[in-house]
């Protein structure tokens, strides 16, 4: 028998029998739109928690950082160079940057505004690749040199007027705390320039720089216990230091998009420079200081050996992120990640998940049996067509497939129309849902477990039955009435 044949035997016999068929088939569709649905609101919960973190910080990338410890600092990892290309180095990984912060080493100037605030270092030539995003400006001008400078979304007021008597200027904001005043001045026309900064050192501290981070140095005073003659010579000096420091231009690169979740806010208010021009202004400034730097040891450090106090790593796939920190942190480095965060979200999801598809499994259940009790039905009623396929030498394996096929049918057609239907009981529960976030997602993959689950129980359902049917003597069904 031509496999047409059964189909169309298989059509023929739900057909005829079509009450009890559609009452069958309402058992698997509300067993398959069970287990949809609620399996697309655990998908729904999970993707709004994934989302609601994602705000908060890149969920691809690693923050290294150097191991602290009271011992020997030659045997500590060190977070140079070579550190950063060895990051690179590794499956998974996209790009690794460094970071430096250079607290009070440089003042930035648009005419009469002046920036005071920390200089944040990094690669600008793989800015881009580090995930991070321009309103205006480009990436290729910190690629293709190395005095470009980034604003922060909201750098700009960060600059304060030197005109100005107490130099501060309000700025009114919104009922959503975004600032709505004009900018102060436009960093894409306004010349920039920076200027190295001569401390103080009347008593004062400076955050000097030694091997894997910065420590506080107090710069000797010469006159701070001296007479009126050796303080105005103090002072005199130090404002020939301040007039022999050359201003020297910026080129505007870019101003990026404010993201709290990029580089822990710094794309709001901060200003970025190239690595390579941090290395430079750190060793002009410690050279105008007269600092020297040291280890924590107090042992003196090489000038031209740079550590960095922090490098960002990026990586392809959130999903990779704990193996790409593993082998970090095997290498002697200490890290930071939200996946100590993510992971035990994403298992208490899963959980929510499993308890709401076991619930759907129940239904599925039902279902089962429902299908198994049509086809017993059924083959009590044909248990004469039966006796006749054998006499007339029909092979075993039509007549169990026959009947298979049709306990198919009906879980495949519960399927469908079930899957048809949680997308409208889906939609629902979204449109009365607050927020921007789904209440209840159903991913592809979710369709084909419903569908695919659906035709499995029918076929599981039907095996028994089929089985009966084979098993029934010829001459028996043959004598039984019609």
């Amino acid at each position: 028998m031509r496999i047409s044949d059964l189909i169309a035997s298989c059509f023929r016999s739900l057909l005829r029998r079509k009450v009890r068929t559609l009452l069958t088939i309402i058992g698997v569709v509300i067993g398959t739109c069970a287990i949809v649905v609620t399996i697309s609101l655990g998908e729904g919960m999970n993707r709004s928690q994934m989302e609601m973190i994602s705000q908060w910080t890149d969920l691809t990338t690693i923050q290294v950082y150097r191991k602290w410890s009271g011992g020997d600092s030659e045997s500590i990892a060190k977070l140079d160079d070579a550190a950063v290309s060895s990051f690179n180095a590794l499956k998974h990984v996209t790009a690794s940057s460094p970071i430096m912060e250079l607290y009070n080493v440089a003042t930035v100037s648009a005419g009469k505004y002046e920036y005071t605030g920390s200089l944040r270092a990094v690669n600008l030539k793989i800015f881009k690749e580090m995930g991070y995003e321009l309103t205006a400006g480009s990436f290729e001008t910190g690629a293709e040199t190395t005095n470009a400078v980034y604003f922060g979304s909201e750098t700009v007021f960060n600059f304060t007027d030197t005109t100005h008597p107490d130099r501060w200027t309000n700025y009114e904001y919104d009922e959503n705390g975004n600032i709505i005043s004009d900018p102060p001045f436009d960093p894409a026309t306004t010349t920039l320039k920076y200027k190295l900064v001569v401390q103080d050192d009347n008593g004062g501290m400076s955050y000097v720089s030694y091997a894997g981070g910065w420590a506080d140095s107090v710069i000797a005073d010469p006159g701070q216990n001296g007479s009126d003659e050796d303080e105005e010579q103090r002072q005199a000096e130090l404002e020939a230091r301040r007039a022999s420091v050359e201003e020297k231009k910026l080129t505007y690169g870019g101003t990026l998009k404010g993201d709290y979740s990029k580089d822990d806010g710094n794309t709001v208010w901060s200003m970025y420079i190239d690595i390579e021009l941090a290395k430079q202004l750190k060793k002009e400034y410690n050279k105008l200081n007269n600092i020297t730097e040291t280890d924590e040891n107090g042992k003196k450090t090489d000038p031209n050996y740079i550590t960095y106090d922090q490098v960002t790593v990026k990586v392809d796939d959130m999903n990779n992120v704990d193996e790409v920190q593993q082998a970090i942190e095997d290498m002697g480095y200490s890290t930071y990640s939200f996946e100590s965060q993510r992971k035990p979200l994403e298992e208490q999801t899963r959980q929510i998940q499993l308890l709401f598809g076991g619930l759907g499994m129940i239904s599925m259940l039902v279902a089962a049996i429902g299908i198994a009790n049509t086809m017993v039905m059924s083959i009590y009623e044909r248990t004469r067509e039966i006796g006749v396929m054998k006499v007339l030498g029909c092979d075993l394996n039509n007549i169990r497939m026959m009947f298979l096929i049709e306990a198919g049918m009906i879980g495949t057609a519960g399927g469908v129309i079930g899957v048809g239907l949680s997308f409208a009981i889906s939609g629902i529960i979204n449109a009365f849902s607050s927020g921007d976030s789904y209440t209840s997602i159903i991913p592809v993959w979710l369709v084909l477990l419903g569908l695919g689950f659906s035709l499995l129980v029918g076929v599981i359902s039907g095996f028994s039955p089929a089985n009966r049917a084979v098993k029934i003597s010829a001459l028996s069904a043959i004598r039984q009435e019609g």
